[in-house]
């Protein structure tokens, strides 16, 4: 979820980012999941490298495919 106490969404990506980068592995799949349906913010979440953005509420038939479909990149 983008709004987590203590560590948000966008912050949580860049360190596993940062991570990865930094241990030389591989890339993982994020769904980032919020409220925030704005352009900017989904703009926002692509930038720091989040795979699928999903915004509240959300149909199980949308989420499923979205993990098949970041299962399978």
């Amino acid at each position: 979820d983008l709004q987590m106490p203590v560590l948000d969404g966008f912050s949580l990506v860049e360190k596993l980012r940062a991570f990865e980068s930094y241990k030389g592995i591989a890339h993982t799949r994020v769904i980032m999941l919020t409220a925030d349906a704005l352009a900017e913010t989904a703009q926002k979440a692509r930038e720091r490298g989040v795979d699928v953005f999903l915004t509240k509420p959300i149909r199980k038939k949308d989420f499923f495919s979205a993990v098949e479909n970041v299962s399978e990149s």
